[in-house]
């Protein structure tokens, strides 16, 4: 039962390491569901890859089952095309199956991969503790007396029955009741540090035992059987890898030579694990294990299909279901350091006798076992050994028993240290198949801001707010305390809340560290809260931010229907007749009995919002067949005859879908800034992370960075960038489990962006300001606004850009805006501020490229549920 804890806690591990993406889902006809065993040539399984390989992304586990090579026999070796190379794979073993693959990284690729873990930061191998060195164990409590168990018992310690305990028979008794190998030396010096003092002359006698401090022998070996370097189950340092979230060129390439090797389809190697590197100094080692738990726990769910906050809880249990290993050795070990296969190929192999004999000959302990099976791996840097955890259920083509054979670890590192890889690759069962792998969700460290929590709990601020929040060394999270002005916030959920900068007045200007560069943070407008920031972005970073952007997939500004140019409107399908002689009176302005063109000019601007010039209108009323204005003017009777239903019809469709006259129009894609792992990206994060003085889980949260392209014409009236506080009855977007449900119609949410952060990419030649029609303006109302559009149209920014404030777009420059006030009470999201009200004015010549950060935040009720943007799920 520990056995298989530890393992969880090393996969626990894994998911908790930093960085938080998920790949959209593309759904592949279920019928071709098929799975078979196959070997290098067969050209089914070569069929399916290529099939598979259209994707870029997992889509639906359990569409096509698993594979599982053949072996053929011990010592076979066999060519393998990995898509870049050949190399030889070279069967090991049957019993587990199990592979050697030499040179399947290269020397270059070994080395980076030590510099990724070596930057990211490695953890003990201890979830709890931390590592205790050898020097420095650390003593526990201890009750000294007689020990109440066997450790009580003088026969127990009295190996042979001599009614004498030797040197020799305490260390058999450390091995037979607590599986740890103490040498003389280091075992006299633990009995030492509890005061026992009666095997100093080489014996104990049965009356020296009597009023031995037993219980602290006892405790002070199993102590150290459980934690010291030497001793416990296993002594290393490791960190994890996003090799798919990272988009490394080197990590993307070992990924297609894992789908090559395992023959196993795509969504099946994105949906498992990420790439754990293990570093192991002297002494270092892993007693035997397994990497995967028993197919016999059907109640316990598999831990990839769970949702992360359950994966992380030991009060929902789950299972490890990792279908293959793939270990790679990334150094040459000057000593030791060898991979165990204890059982591998024994006939004669009874789990239980290997558990109840480990008194007398312990197959688990690789310290002083390691070449007692047989099958042991030397490590050399480049090699890969591949082998099953699982067997394939034959029926159903999913995971099946777990192999017993497949126990291993890695032996004692006698000279020099070993750096290793694991790449686990996950599998479901057949009744979970259709469960998506819940490992291609990215989120931040739960376990950390747990972490936090605490800490900020027990160091309670005045405020409402902590004076704490995340830092970021490397790939690493951690926390540490601000003695600037306490503004800085804490973890989500807790007393930590929002900050909100202090604008002081409109024209204030205020220097701004943001770490790499500073700069002049200009206050442009009190409502909105609004400052503007030039050369927040360096030429080049504007410059890289648009190629980015070209090499993505643009999308046009109306979900349905594409993007259409000036010259290709199409008329839709629209009525034809007229309309009842009642609404003559609606387009007879004057009321003199006399339809003019400008009275048309008029009624499509008041009904449809359409700002049109003379001949525009003259073409729209030719469109639709309408001559009866030609000499000027129409009567009512020939209002009677015209075919003014027509008429209206294209108006709708003209402000909806006109490239002048709709209310956006221009293309965008979205760039996920944190998936990348892109170095400008990373820097222009951090200069927002202090900029706004939010913490790195709201940053981190937020949206992925949207960049638009406005051609000519190009412009979007003016709208809100967040939905009003009073949709009481939504949850926010971000805060649903499964974001493409929450933008579904059918269930509906509402955006909720607190701040807003625009850059402006380049330089434009005439128009495409940015305009906010209600900046500091006391005297309108949004009721206002609206019920006087006939009039003076302070959406549409075409023709009414500067009716408010209007910045103009200058290469470099960052806006920064607040869309919703802050709630004094609880620190979180208060009401919208309808000051906020902004869009870009149309663009005259040239074209405009922008990019949108949109951050997001929970309001009060909310707070306590982490955001679904932590795992960078694109919203088109």
């Amino acid at each position: 039962m520990a056995l298989f804890y530890s393992v969880k806690v090393v996969y626990i591990l894994s998911l908790v390491s930093f960085k938080f993406a998920l790949c959209q889902d593309k759904y592949s006809d279920p019928s071709n569901s098929r799975h078979e065993s196959c070997s290098a040539n067969d050209h089914a399984c070569k069929r399916r890859e290529i099939d598979d390989g259209v994707n870029e992304g997992p889509t639906f586990v359990g569409r096509t089952g698993l594979t599982r090579l053949d072996g053929v026999k011990v010592g076979h070796v066999e060519e393998v095309d990995l898509g870049d190379c050949h190399r030889n794979r070279i069967t090991r073993a049957m019993k587990p199956l199990l592979f050697e693959i030499p040179h399947f990284l290269t020397n270059e690729e070994c080395d980076y991969i030590i510099k990724l873990a070596e930057n990211n930061g490695l953890l003990s191998s201890t979830v709890r503790g931390g590592l205790t060195t050898e020097i420095d164990l650390e003593i526990p409590k201890i009750e000294h007396g007689k020990a109440q168990d066997v450790a009580g018992i003088f026969g127990a310690w009295d190996i042979n029955n001599d009614r004498r305990i030797t040197v020799d028979e305490v260390i058999e008794f450390g091995k037979k009741y607590i599986y740890a190998v103490f040498n003389e030396e280091d075992l006299m010096e633990l009995l030492h540090k509890v005061n026992v003092t009666e095997l100093d002359d080489g014996v104990i006698t049965p009356e020296e035992f009597e009023n031995m401090n037993s219980r602290g022998a006892d405790t002070i070996m199993a102590h150290a059987g459980k934690t010291h370097p030497k001793y416990r189950a296993r002594y290393s340092y490791q960190t994890f890898l996003n090799q798919r979230y990272l988009k490394d060129p080197t990590l993307d390439r070992i990924i297609e030579r894992v789908i090559k090797l395992t023959k196993l389809p795509r969504e099946i190697i994105y949906g498992s694990e990420r790439l754990q590197v293990v570093y192991y100094d002297k002494n270092g080692h892993y007693h035997a294990h397994y990497d995967s738990e028993t197919h016999l726990r059907t109640d316990v769910p598999c831990c990839h299909q769970q949702h992360e906050v359950d994966m992380l809880s030991f009060e929902n249990p789950c299972r490890i279901c990792r279908y293959i290993t793939i270990l790679y050795y990334l150094n040459d070990v000057e000593g030791g350091g060898e991979t165990a296969f204890p059982v591998a190929e024994n006939e004669t192999l009874n789990f239980e006798y290997l558990k109840d004999s480990r008194g007398t000959l312990d197959y688990f302990n690789l310290s002083h076992n390691c070449h007692v099976g047989n099958l042991v791996i030397k490590p050399r840097k480049g090699t890969a050994v591949m082998w099953y955890n699982h067997f394939m259920d034959k029926e159903s083509g999913w995971l099946g028993e777990m192999d017993q054979y497949s126990l291993h670890g890695g032996c004692d590192i006698t000279k020099g240290e070993k750096w290793i890889a694991n790449n686990w690759i996950s599998a479901p069962y057949k009744d979970s198949a259709h469960i998506r792998s819940s490992l291609r969700w990215k989120f931040c460290l739960l376990c950390s801001l747990l972490a936090l929590s605490a800490y900020c709990e027990k160091k309670p601020s005045n405020r409402t707010y902590n004076v704490c929040r995340f830092v970021r060394e490397g790939q690493r999270c951690d926390y540490k305390k601000f003695d600037s002005s306490g503004d800085e916030p804490c973890i989500i959920g807790r007393k930590a809340g929002l900050t909100r900068i202090n604008g002081v007045k409109v024209g204030h200007v205020e220097d701004v560290d943001l770490g790499d560069i500073v700069r002049k943070r200009i206050t442009k407008a009190m409502r909105p809260l609004l400052f503007e920031i030039p050369n927040f972005l360096s030429e080049e970073e504007c410059g890289h931010m648009v190629n980015l952007a070209e090499r993505e997939r643009f999308v046009t500004s109306t979900a349905k229907g594409g993007l259409q140019s000036w010259s290709e409107f199409e008329i839709p399908d629209i009525r034809n007749g007229p309309l009842h002689v009642d609404y003559f009176q609606y387009l007879d302005g004057d009321k003199n009995g006399k339809l003019t063109i400008e009275e048309v000019m008029t009624y499509a601007k008041t009904y449809h919002y359409l700002v049109l010039t003379k001949e525009e209108t003259i073409e729209m009323l030719h469109n639709v067949n309408i001559t009866e204005l030609d000499d000027g003017f129409a009567t009512i009777d020939e209002f009677k005859t015209m075919n003014s239903m027509g008429l209206t019809d294209l108006m709708s469709a003209m402000s909806m879908s006109h490239p002048l006259h709709r209310p956006r129009y221009s293309d965008q894609t979205w760039v996920n800034q944190r998936s990348l792992g892109d170095p400008v990206l990373n820097k222009v994060i951090e200069r927002v992370i202090e900029l706004t003085r939010l913490s790195r889980e709201i940053i981190y949260g937020s949206e992925r960075i949207q960049i638009v392209r406005y051609g000519k014409h190009g412009h979007y009236h003016a709208h809100f960038d967040s939905e009003t506080d009073k949709r009481t009855d939504k949850r926010c977007c971000q805060l649903y489990e499964d974001v493409v449900q929450a933008f579904n119609k059918d269930e509906g949410c509402r955006l909720c962006r607190y701040v807003t952060i625009l850059f402006y990419l380049n330089d434009v030649e005439e128009g495409g300001e940015t305009a906010f029609p209600m900046a500091d303006n006391v005297t309108l109302s949004m009721e206002y606004l609206t019920s006087s559009r006939g009039d003076l149209d302070y959406f549409n920014l075409s023709h009414n850009c500067h009716q408010g404030l209007a910045i103009s777009p200058r290469k470099g420059t960052a806006i920064m805006w607040y869309n919703h006030l802050r709630d004094d009470e609880s620190g979180w999201m208060g009401a919208r501020d309808d000051f906020s009200l902004h869009g870009g004015c149309g663009i005259k010549r040239g074209e405009k490229w922008i990019a949108n950060l949109w951050i997001t935040a929970p309001y009060k009720d909310g707070a306590h549920i982490p955001s679904s943007w932590l795992r960078k799920f694109d919203v088109i």
